[in-house]
């Protein structure tokens, strides 16, 4: 057990220090942030974030968990406990996660609304403070030194240089001291991140927006030997609190004068900024049709004017968010970078997504998907707060993933993360007659598993496939994002049900969900934050997991056809089938699987899984299988017949 005890104060000399007295190994260690004394307001006092983050990487390599005397910001302790630690965890390959015991703060921590970021003195540094100095959503204010390392005469050269850079710019500069270096001097270079994050923490008295430079991507663990830059995304996009948002930005400057698009949006509204490959959306409007409420927006785009539509019943018609044009600006996203077509719009964005679609997503998505283009958002930027009646929800089929997440987050989570809605939302996934599928699977949910748990169902409908007929599985987390930011009143955060680990990564450019991690929490507003949920954990660990969950035992769907109870022979049904039964835990699954015709079936369930091996999950699943001695992958001469001549099963 690791124990951070209060923080508190310390005066030396012109300097206030915010310190705790650390037990590690039952050694009492004291951690130290200094700033200079009239900077002191700046200090986190109270708070045990910037403590907790600088000792994660030494409990998680070492299997302790954390009692903190003092509160933490409930969405950091959220963001690790669900993330963070279970990342790091699979990685270090430890029997489990660790554990964080802490009471929750969940108020925002007053801030002077800085945005900062580190100093590096050479011309890629200067590039990225131009880009953000000026015209932007968040302009910086702040240039930053952080003393990680041991030498101090190499801090107070940085402190000198930086203060002259800063200067130059017309920024100002905050110089945080600290210990960390000498007290954790083992893993210095891989777990710089994690310190250089504890600083920032320990400063959320000024920093509202805080922009790392990815130059500091070593990192504690590793994801399958996947790029260290990659891991550096996902500690960045994990660690924001209630009152601070991290980033980390392309330091690249070349890379980024390259690919990204210089155009006036005056020039383009005058129509000297090829306008006719623009798609323009106009303002958002409420009507009602059929009974429900509809949020709309006239899309010009190609040569063609149509109305795109989110629609609801009207007990949620309240909810819908006409004010703004976020929902629609996502739904065109992948769209517009194909054909590289800027985004103009009559209606404002919120500023804060603006900020993160402009800065972040469209750069690093045209940076590592060859089809996409850089394009621009234009948009006045809107800072009027939404009132949100705080709903927790998750889209749901009733699948291993969203199964998984409902177990996740039910009555055992933190109660501020407790589901309160199911969504489920006819916007390009349902095949066939969609809307008689779409209403039926509300009708099955509304009495069935949401009766049971008590949970409410919403649907949502949209017409956005019919208008851009987009291959889904490329755009389903741009698909979420859009139906969920048209009831941005409605929900504070929405669980995306992971269909992949992170340790799978990839940009791949027709399946966004082997990305999704990095583009959820850009989708973010200061109303409504997005979670990729379970992707902490493989296709076989939830199933594991989901072994033990009683309701699973009744409700698991993972059949591709919706409205039937499961088939037992689809590709979705035979590799569940076929983990469970290496997992040993099939005959719990009884009444939602036919498990006799399983077991008479075994060679072909098993032959089918070898034939699609190169599948991600029946991989897995052919593996599972070897590993307990139960198919070899070699098939058998009755698993040869059924698969080959005629592919029954009895």
């Amino acid at each position: 057990m690791i124990k951070i005890g209060k923080n508190y104060i310390v005066y030396k000399e012109t300097n206030a220090q915010l310190c705790s007295d650390i037990m590690l190994n039952e050694q009492k260690i004291t951690v130290w942030f200094s700033v200079e004394t009239r900077e002191e307001e700046y200090l986190c006092k109270g708070a045990a974030d910037p403590f907790v983050m600088a000792i994660l990487p030494i409990a998680v390599q070492s299997g302790h968990d954390i009692m903190c005397e003092d509160a933490m910001s409930a969405r950091l302790y959220y963001q690790m406990n669900h993330f963070l630690i279970p990342i790091m965890t699979f990685s270090e390959k430890n029997e489990r996660p660790i554990q964080i015991n802490a009471a929750l703060r969940k108020s925002l921590y007053v801030n002077s609304g800085g945005v900062g970021t580190d100093f590096l003195s050479d011309l890629n540094s200067l590039f990225m403070v131009s880009q953000h100095k000026k015209n932007r959503e968040y302009p910086l204010t702040h240039i930053a030194v952080f003393n990680t390392d041991v030498v101090a005469e190499k801090f107070q050269e940085e402190r000198q240089r930086a203060s002259d850079f800063a200067q130059e710019q017309g920024l100002k500069k905050i110089f945080v001291d600290t210990n960390l270096g000498q007290v954790f001097q083992k893993g210095l270079k891989e777990n710089l991140l994690f310190y250089r994050i504890s600083c920032v923490l320990a400063l959320q008295g000024l920093f509202s927006v805080y922009l790392f430079i990815d130059k500091y991507t070593e990192q504690a663990f590793d994801l399958k030997g996947k790029n260290r830059k990659d891991n550096a995304f996902l500690i960045t996009g994990n660690v924001s609190t209630e009152s601070l948002s991290c980033y980390l930005t392309e330091n690249d400057g070349k890379r980024v004068r390259k690919n990204w698009p210089v155009r006036s949006w005056k020039k383009l509204l005058k129509g000297t900024g090829r306008p006719e490959n623009s798609i323009r959306i106009g303002k958002p409007y409420i009507e009602e049709a059929l009974g429900e409420i509809r949020l709309c927006a006239k899309i010009e785009a190609w040569g063609k004017k149509q109305v795109v539509w989110f629609s609801v019943n009207e007990a949620y018609g309240t909810y819908l968010t006409s004010d703004r044009c976020d929902a629609f600006v996502i739904a065109f996203l992948m769209v517009a970078m194909r054909n590289g077509s800027n985004i103009l719009c009559d209606g404002p964005v919120t500023r804060r997504l603006l900020y993160q679609i402009n800065n972040y997503l469209i750069p690093l998505m045209t940076s590592n998907i060859d089809q996409l283009q850089p394009v621009l958002v234009f948009a006045d930027a809107t800072d009027i707060s939404l009132e949100c009646a705080g709903a927790v929800a998750t889209g749901w089929t009733g699948g291993v993933d969203s199964l998984f997440t409902y177990m996740q987050n039910s009555v055992e989570s933190d109660p501020e993360y407790k589901l309160t809605h199911l969504l489920i939302a006819n916007n390009g996934a349902i095949e066939g007659d969609t809307r008689q599928t779409f209403r039926k699977m509300i009708e099955k949910a509304e009495n069935g598993f949401a009766r049971e748990t008590g949970l409410n169902v919403i649907g949502i409908d949209s017409n956005v496939q019919e208008i851009l007929n987009e291959n889904f599985l490329a755009v389903l987390d741009f698909r979420h994002g859009a139906v969920v930011m048209a009831l941005q009143k409605l929900f504070r955060i929405f669980l995306v049900s992971s269909s992949y680990s992170y340790s799978k990564f990839s940009f791949n450019a027709d399946h966004s969900a082997y990305y999704e991690m990095f583009i959820l929490n850009l989708f973010e507003t200061d109303n409504t934050v997005f979670y990729s949920s379970g992707g902490s954990f493989s296709r076989m660990q939830k199933l594991e997991r989901l072994s033990d969950f009683s309701l699973a035992w009744r409700y698991l769907h993972p059949c591709i056809y919706a409205l039937r109870d499961n088939c037992c022979q689809c590709g979705k049904c035979v590799r569940t089938e076929a983990a469970l039964y290496g997992l040993g835990t099939l005959e719990r699954f009884d009444r939602v699987f036919d498990i006799e015709k399983f077991e008479r079936n075994k060679e072909w369930y098993f032959s089918e899984i070898r034939k699609s091996k190169k599948h991600a999950d029946a991989g897995d699943v052919l593996s599972l299988l070897k590993q307990q001695g139960i198919y070899d992958g070699r098939m058998g001469m009755k698993g040869f017949f059924l698969s080959e001549f005629g592919n029954h099963i009895k």
